[in-house]
């Protein structure tokens, strides 16, 4: 077991992990690039990891099982949101659950992406997300947005107008609250009391994440279709 604290300074154990066979592999390859470099300077005779094959100098990569939701679980997750926020106490009305299950699920965006969305990245007129900050450089780019996400990101925006939360270009597009967009915590769906009473169905982020690109490859489409 080790002690992790959280961002939050929460503590807790947890069982301690090991290294997956990419990881090891990864240090392999380092410790050969140095050895190599070593060799370069003739202060070793050979590099010990180059030698015999990739098989026996590496181990197998073992892919993992990737989950993903089918078109029907999809809109099965988008009701159970929709039930979330017409059951949702007076001050988280106006959340937008169900069109940030739809944004993760048709346009592929990381949760923290989602999050962090502000009005003025949100170009409904030309049906693009402008992502000017992501996690890697690769990540900076326009999302295509597609007619049926467009409708449910127009019905949050009007559900909003109608309650009056702010809508300015800096506000954020998600979230209830005029300090701070939407958490992790308030992204609950198919989590906890509704999960366990099993009313809604189960899912994880990426889960939705991952039911645009599977519909895309199925549909023939190239695995990315955003642009710089």
């Amino acid at each position: 077991m080790e002690t992790v604290t959280d961002k939050r300074g929460r503590t807790y154990e947890r069982r301690r992990r090991p290294l997956s066979n990419t990881s090891i592999n990864a240090m392999i390859t380092l410790l050969g690039q140095i050895l190599q470099q070593a060799l370069d300077y003739e202060l070793i005779d050979r590099n010990p990891v180059r030698v015999g094959g990739r098989s026996a100098r590496f181990l197998k990569r073992v892919r993992p099982n990737r989950t993903f939701l089918e078109v029907d679980e999809f809109h099965a997750l988008l009701d159970a949101a929709g039930e979330l926020e017409a059951e949702a106490r007076r001050d988280f009305k106006g959340l937008g659950r169900r069109a940030m299950v739809a944004t993760l699920g048709l346009a592929g965006l990381r949760i923290s992406e989602m999050m962090d969305l502000r009005v003025a990245q949100v170009d409904l007129v030309r049906s693009r997300f402008k992502l000017a900050d992501a996690k890697t450089e690769a990540g900076v780019r326009e999302v295509e947005i597609t007619l049926y996400l467009r409708d449910e990101l127009l019905a949050h925006v009007m559900d909003r107008q109608a309650r009056g939360l702010p809508l300015a270009p800096s506000d954020h597009f998600f979230g209830t609250r005029p300090a701070g967009g939407v958490t992790r915590t308030d992204f609950g769906i198919g989590s906890s009391p509704a999960r366990r009473s099993g009313r809604r169905p189960t899912a994880r982020r990426r889960d939705c994440r991952r039911c645009r690109r599977s519909r895309r490859t199925r549909c023939g489409a190239p695995g990315r279709r955003s642009r710089r």
